[in-house]
């Protein structure tokens, strides 16, 4: 090619990328634009650089590292009952609007931005109600709460298991994660994946998941990253990612090794315990897309259900009510007083529904639900396309809307003294009336299908802990309850550290 044409085609190039860098610039200040002034949302206030671009949470959470959660709280004090904290996304904090949003009678879609950042291809991830519907009625026979209580003595097994364990100085915030993992694994596949072996409860699975958390501020963010952990966790190119990232493609690694080994092939369905629901669920019919449940739906069901649904929420759950518990001794006296009248003989634990009937008991397990920030994000669902009224006001169709669940758990309005852990509120003569404020596993056709589960684990992780053991925080590691918004609650404090000394009857 001689020189003139080159040069010409160079000039050529040149002249089409600098007239896209400059449509670009044109249609995004245009937008920008459009969204400070003619959006349908531009009448609720907010941050201006809200209003203007999704890039304003990302400067928040990214780059300045703010909690959203104080945030969102720091924004309504300041704009009010509604506040536009995206481009297209109101959050609202009157706690009244939670069962506006989240109730039976919503058949709303998740919000894809927002759960796509979750890379859950599980029933939990799925944006769209009809599909969600059809997988959930496969799943909801297993977790019914008769099915739990039936099966409820695998559940009783690794708590026993945690039990033996835990002598010297456990970490309980890891040793509670690794009994919820474990005694869900063994629910859903007869089998488990036993981290409360681990050293210290110093679980790979469990580790990589905490180590792994921050990274979703990242995915939220940039999609791309969801895609390129999504099929290249094994490469040698995640060597070079941010260590959340890294810790990312470790925790896909060890859930998709550590499951197939428990899967038994379809070959093998008359051997399968009664527990192991997973070979049940093979070959179900599901609708849409994917018909049928295979293999790899499980595998992803398993991330869901051994991570962000069982370990971290419960994990979190009774770490929190534990931590409370041991800097309130009157309050831990009554409990054990309370555990004593159904359980006097250490060698004949009681089972689960003779538990759930104790009052404190289940007092203490409402006020631990109600205080800890397992999840604590607004879980976006999208507004159909007539448009909908929330909180008296009329919102357009296609907006996200959420509410984070602390805003109706820590609201002064409905909660006396809501900062303060008071299991006595649950005692009270208006205490029926709370009931409906607890929205821990949140609510209406997508709330936690697991709940039953977690109840479970809750009640018999609580009891068998104050029942067994005389208790002590390890003084020299103070722990702390300080934690970080990433869709989970990460924890940046000490860890529970708990001196546990056996019960001799």
């Amino acid at each position: 090619m001689d020189l003139p044409l080159r040069s010409a085609l160079s000039l050529l190039v040149s002249e089409v990328a600098s007239f896209f860098i400059l449509w670009s610039i044109i249609g995004t200040v245009l937008r920008i634009a459009y969204n400070y002034y003619l959006h349908p949302l531009s009448r609720f206030p907010g941050p201006p650089g809200a209003a203007c671009t999704k890039l304003w949470l990302a400067y928040m959470e990214v780059w300045k590292g703010v909690n959203l959660t104080d945030l969102r709280f720091q924004l309504h004090e300041k704009y009010g009952d509604i506040v536009r904290i995206a481009p297209n996304e109101l959050h609202f904090s009157n706690p009244s609007v939670y069962k506006e949003i989240y109730n039976l009678g919503n058949k709303w879609d998740k919000d894809h931005h927002l759960y796509y950042a979750t890379d859950l291809d599980s029933f939990f991830g799925s944006p769209r109600y009809p599909e969600v519907k059809l997988r959930r009625g496969v799943l909801n026979p297993f977790f019914s709460k008769a099915a739990i209580v039936k099966m409820q003595h695998l559940v009783q097994e690794r708590v026993s298991r945690l039990s033996r364990i835990a002598r010297r100085s456990s970490d309980l915030s890891l040793g509670f994660k690794c009994f919820s993992a474990d005694a869900t694994s063994l629910y859903c596949f007869g089998n488990c994946f036993d981290q409360t072996a681990a050293c210290d409860f110093n679980a790979p699975l469990l580790i990589a998941m905490e180590q792994s958390l921050p990274s979703f501020s990242l995915r939220k963010q940039f999609g791309a990253i969801v895609w390129l952990v999504r099929n290249f966790s094994n490469s040698p190119i995640t060597s070079i990612l941010p260590s959340a990232i890294r810790s990312l493609c470790l925790l896909y690694n060890i859930i998709d090794s550590q499951s197939q080994k428990i899967i038994l092939d379809q070959q093998k369905f008359e051997e399968t315990p009664p527990s192991n629901i997973s070979p049940k669920l093979l070959g179900s019919n599901i609708g849409g897309r994917h018909s049928r449940i295979t293999a790899r739906h499980i595998l992803r069901e398993s991330q869901v259900l051994l991570c962000a649904g069982s370990s971290h929420v419960v994990g979190t759950v009774l770490m929190t009510g534990t931590y409370h518990l041991l800097h309130n001794p009157e309050m831990r006296e009554r409990l054990f007083g309370e555990l004593l009248t159904v359980w006097p003989n250490l060698s004949q634990p009681p089972r689960y529904e003779t538990l759930e009937r104790l009052p404190y008991l289940t007092a203490v397990v409402k006020e631990t639900l109600r205080l800890a920030p397992a999840t604590p994000v607004g879980l976006a669902r999208v507004v159909p396309p007539e448009g909908a009224t929330i909180s008296g006001v009329r919102i357009p169709g296609g907006t996200s809307v959420s509410q984070s669940s602390l805003f109706v758990h820590l609201s002064e309005d409905v909660f006396v003294y809501a900062d303060d852990f008071a299991p006595e509120r649950w005692l009270g003569p208006d205490a029926a009336k709370l009931d409906q404020f607890l929205v821990a596993f949140s609510d209406g056709p997508r709330s936690c299908q697991g709940n039953n589960l977690a109840y479970c684990e809750l009640y018999l992780g609580l009891a068998h802990l104050f029942r067994r053991f005389d208790l002590r925080i390890d003084e020299s590691r103070p722990p702390s309850l300080d934690w970080k918004e990433h869709f989970l609650s990460y924890h940046t404090g000490e860890h529970l550290h708990v001196f546990c000394s056996p019960r001799s009857s």
